[in-house]
């Protein structure tokens, strides 16, 4: 019996021995050929932490859909006559369409999944303001005669800073998800060997 429990108790320890060595092997096979333990552990990291330029991107897209909103409330167009200086807000041409994208743009981006449209809706915010903003310049050269001088409020201004603003933090949101989405989804040269 004595004899019995002495060599479960060998074969035990020579077993957990056989084990370390393999874990071993293992470790350093991984932390040879690539790093493969570091990828996964990166993999793991994504699904938890925001990556820095997503998160900066998501500042920029709601502080960029504040400021339009504002912006839609202030002087896109000023007459002056006579000394008499009027005003027109952006909210009498397009400025529902701005405010609906740039709401649009500033809820999705929130959400993993659909966040990579947030480029093509912070696209559309800038190209309705420029194509109203095009079509004012005409107007403003067509009508243009001494006794009335039109000119663009600043209302247009942080418009357009608001629009192009969006698109780049929306651009830096999809450039690190289609970055990480290839670092992650492409086999490495190295993962061959595993196989």
């Amino acid at each position: 019996m004595a004899e019995q429990n002495e060599k479960d108790s060998v074969q035990t320890t020579s077993g957990s021995g056989e084990h370390r060595e393999k874990d071993l092997s293992i470790m350093d096979y991984s932390k040879t050929y690539g790093g493969i333990s570091k990828r996964f552990s990166n993999v793991a990291n994504e699904k938890m932490e925001t990556p820095k330029p997503v998160a900066i991107g998501r500042v920029l897209i709601g502080l960029m859909a504040m400021l339009l909103i504002w912006a839609n409330f202030q002087p896109f167009v000023q007459a002056t006559v006579d000394g008499t200086t009027e005003s027109v807000n952006f909210l009498s041409g397009d400025g529902i369409l701005v405010i609906f994208f740039a709401l649009i743009t500033s809820i999705i981006m929130v959400f993993k999944n659909a966040r990579k449209w947030t480029l093509l809706t912070a696209i559309l915010t800038l190209a309705v303001i420029m194509i109203d903003l095009v079509n004012t310049m005409v107007q403003i050269k067509n009508n243009a005669n001494g006794d009335i001088v039109y000119s663009l409020g600043y209302g247009t201004i942080f418009l357009l800073i608001g629009a192009i603003v969006m698109v780049a933090g929306a651009a830096m949101i999809l450039v690190t998800d289609l970055k990480n989405c290839l670092l992650y989804t492409s086999p490495s040269p190295r993962d061959g060997l595993l196989s």
